[in-house]
């Protein structure tokens, strides 16, 4: 819980927050449980961070059924213009009489849109990498593609277009944005945001497009593990390249066509020596909208690198909870001679009809004697055993 102060209690009251909300135009004046949410997968390793604003409304005189998908969602503070919440878009709702729980998302909806390339984009099956991402964010509208910059020995997201070159039509082809996307934050070891502006940025594995802070009235962090990486493997299914040094859990492993020596080290430079930490804090108080990024607590002067953020706009400000996802400190890039060994047996086994996944574990069925008939008696022998 948070504890206040009587003064902090007294300004707090006087700080009333007035808040507005218009769909598709419509001013809207009964609704209720805002709620926006920024949720990252992973680390930051890979991926796009889109943010969901839910709200429930109640219109006696309109019909918001009719209101089509995609239409601008606003929420908006009337009394206080620092305060900016970017426009959401419809993506679905459920009606109970005129009371209507609306799923709005940021613009980063339209990636699932299918990139049409033509004859003309390809040379000898051939595209290059650069063409073939802005393809993908020209088709999504987005304003313009932006990297978050990494200091002096940082490969930014341009260059290391430039080093993929050219990539073969068929890794592209017949793909929608996030497929593209997804591949590239993958292989460069970042994520994607969208600025408020409508631009697609690229932000690079322990790097922040944007920091929050100021005015946070929070309850306890509690800080959970580390995980830093020194060492990069990239495989192409064929070839394996190597750059860096580190133990197993410092090593990150990609498997991706874009794989070349040039681009292995490239990342590892980029993603050496940043170290992610995970954390949580379930209640906090502010008057700023809280990004995914770097994040400023009262009494800290570092930031904190913020991977999962939910809001709730209310009449004291925004009251939030935050977090960095867990780091996964006992995931390592290789395997022991046994358990590889084991692995594979495993999938022999599979292959050849020999094991069962049940609820008591992995089962092998072994072959007895034959019957009478002809067919053959099995018995069942579990081999590994859940225990919870």
């Amino acid at each position: 819980m948070i504890f206040l102060s009587a003064r902090q209690g007294l300004r707090l009251c006087r700080a009333v927050f007035r808040w507005s909300l218009t769909i598709g135009g419509i001013e809207i004046p009964h609704f209720s449980e805002p709620k926006i949410s920024f949720i990252s997968s992973g680390i930051g390793t890979s991926g796009i961070i889109t943010s969901t604003f839910s709200v429930r409304t109640y219109h006696e005189y309109i019909d918001l059924l009719d209101i089509p998908a995609g239409t601008e969602v606003q929420l908006t503070c009337e009394n206080d213009s620092s305060i900016q919440i970017p426009p959401y878009y419809v993506k679905s709702r459920q009606a109970d009489g005129k009371f209507i729980s609306w799923t709005c998302s940021d613009s980063l909806y339209i990636v699932e849109t299918p990139v049409e390339f033509s004859d003309e984009d390809f040379k000898d099956d051939k595209i290059s990498a650069d063409s073939a991402l802005r393809k993908a964010v020209s088709a999504c509208g987005f304003k313009e593609l932006l990297c978050v910059s990494g200091g002096e020995d940082f490969t930014d997201l341009f260059d290391l277009l430039l080093i993929v070159g050219n990539m073969d039509r068929s890794v592209v082809e017949g793909k929608n944005a996030r497929d593209i996307f997804g591949l590239f934050a993958e292989n460069f070891c970042g994520c994607w945001t969208v600025s408020d502006d409508n631009s697609l940025v690229f932000s690079p594995f322990g790097r922040s497009y944007r920091g929050s802070g100021g005015g946070i009235k929070n309850a306890p962090i509690r800080n959970g593990g580390k995980k830093k990486y020194t060492k990069l493997i990239m495989s192409d299914g064929d070839k394996i390249f190597t750059s860096g040094n580190g133990s197993a859990s410092e090593t990150l492993m990609l498997s991706t066509p874009l794989a070349s020596q040039e681009l292995c080290s490239a990342v590892c430079r980029n993603i050496s020596g940043i170290e992610y930490r995970a954390w949580e804090c379930d209640k906090a108080l502010t008057r700023w909208f809280i990004y995914p990024g770097d994040i400023i607590f009262s009494g800290e002067e570092t930031a904190r690198l913020c991977t999962n953020v939910t809001m709730y706009p209310s009449a004291a400000g925004i009251f939030f909870s935050a977090s960095a996802n867990a780091a996964p400190e006992t995931d390592y890039a290789y395997k022991s001679q046994v358990q590889r060994q084991l692995k594979r047996k495993l999938e022999l086994d599979a292959r050849n009809g020999n094991t069962a996944y049940g609820k008591d574990g992995i089962k092998v069925f072994q072959n007895l004697n034959k019957t009478a008939d002809g067919r053959k008696k099995a018995t069942v022998v579990t081999a590994f055993r859940s225990e919870v």
